[in-house]
């Protein structure tokens, strides 16, 4: 045999008697997301599995289960999203994929009309119209009502049939 046929098989010899990096299991699984929202507003977050030596492993977002105490999640492309409906301190989102689970936890300010109408200013802006509608009506009929002219009333006094005593 020749000097680099043996040098090859000394080699897949070597490579042969190394021990397979083992597929790693998750240990835990890392929820992602902002710790801090405004009821009404949507809140995207990730979340990946760890393993025991703090590798990410690859994790098919349809395959994870998620469920919160702050509002409902739902999935898009690889992404979760949370309608921060219930306002609050220390809400949980809760993640289980496989036999792994991880908890992360988020704060719910609350929004006056729980943010229909967006945050103050909108709500500022929303009483600001309402009033001005309502008051361009009564504007209007007091303006009427001054140009109709006053009739003269007849008094109780003026009847001839009063005796002074």
């Amino acid at each position: 045999m020749s000097k680099i046929t043996t040098l090859m098989w000394v080699g897949v010899l070597l490579l042969l008697s190394l021990p397979l990096v083992e597929a790693s299991s998750p240990d835990r699984l890392v929820i992602t997301c902002q710790g801090l929202a405004s009821q009404g507003q949507e809140v995207q977050f990730t979340i990946h599995a760890i393993d025991s030596e703090g590798r990410v492993i690859p994790v098919n977002a349809e395959e994870v289960s998620v469920f919160s105490s702050a509002g409902e999640v739902d999935l898009s492309a690889n992404t979760f999203i949370l309608s921060a409906d219930n306002s609050g301190q220390m809400h949980e989102i809760n993640a289980r994929w496989r036999d792994v689970a991880g908890q992360a936890h988020i704060d719910i300010e609350p929004v006056p009309f729980a943010g229909w109408f967006g945050g103050i200013p909108q709500l500022i802006l929303a009483s600001i119209f309402i009033l001005t509608t309502m008051s361009v009506p009564m504007i209007s009929s007091v303006i009427k009502m001054r140009k109709i002219p006053v009739q003269k009333r007849v008094s109780i006094f003026d009847d001839e049939d009063f005796v002074d005593a």
